[in-house]
C-alpha cells in the first residue's frame, strides 16, 4: 500500500509525497508554474490590473445593483399575485407597486444600468413593497385574533352551558341555604 498526499499552496505549487506502508520509505516532488512571462510582463500585467480596478468595481456594483432589482420585482409580484392579496391589497397601492415594477424593469434591462438612478427606484419600490407587506400582516393578525375570539366565545358558551346543567337538577338552591 502507498500512501498519496497532494498539497497545493497560495502561489500555485504542487507537492505530492508519497509513502510506501510496507516500507515507511517516503518519495517527495514539488512541481511549480512554469511560465514563460518575463518581470516585465508581470508587471505590465499587474499595472493593468490596477487600472481596471475602478472599472471592474463599478461593473460588480452595477451587477450587485441589478440582481437587487430583480429579487425585489420577483417578491413584488409574487405578493400582489397572492390570492389573499387580491382583498387586502386597495386599486391605488397595486397600481402604483406595478408603476414602480415597470419603472424598475426599465432600468435594469439596459446593460449599461446607472446604479444610482436604479438604487434610487429600488427604494421607491421597497417603500410601497413595505406597504404591501404590513397590510398583508395587519389582515393575517386581525384574522388570527378573529379565530380566537371565536374559540374563546365557544369556550364561554360551553362553560355556560355547563354552569347551566349544574344548576338544572330539580332543585335551586339559594344563596345562604343550607344544601344537605
Amino acid at each position: 500500500q502507498i500512501e498519496v498526499t497532494f498539497s497545493i499552496d497560495a502561489n500555485g505549487i504542487l507537492n505530492v509525497k508519497a509513502v510506501d506502508k510496507a516500507t515507511n520509505k517516503e518519495q517527495k516532488i514539488t512541481i511549480t508554474a512554469n511560465t514563460d512571462l518575463t518581470d516585465e510582463e508581470e508587471e505590465k500585467m499587474e499595472k493593468e490590473a490596477a487600472e481596471h480596478a475602478k472599472e471592474d468595481k463599478k461593473k460588480r456594483e452595477a451587477a450587485e445593483t441589478k440582481n437587487e432589482a430583480d429579487t425585489l420585482i420577483f417578491s413584488t409580484e409574487k405578493a400582489l399575485k397572492d390570492e389573499k392579496a387580491a382583498d387586502i391589497i386597495d386599486k391605488k397601492t397595486k397600481e402604483n407597486a406595478e408603476k414602480k415594477i415597470k419603472a424598475l424593469k426599465k432600468l435594469v434591462e439596459k446593460d449599461d444600468i446607472d446604479v444610482e438612478e436604479t438604487k434610487k427606484a429600488i427604494a421607491e419600490l421597497q417603500e410601497v413593497a413595505m406597504e404591501i407587506g404590513k397590510k398583508m400582516y395587519e389582515a393575517a393578525e386581525k384574522e388570527e385574533d378573529g379565530k380566537e375570539e371565536k374559540k374563546d366565545a365557544k369556550k364561554q358558551k360551553k362553560n355556560d352551558k355547563a354552569d347551566k346543567d349544574d344548576k338544572s337538577d330539580g332543585s335551586d338552591v339559594q344563596d345562604g341555604e343550607i344544601v344537605e
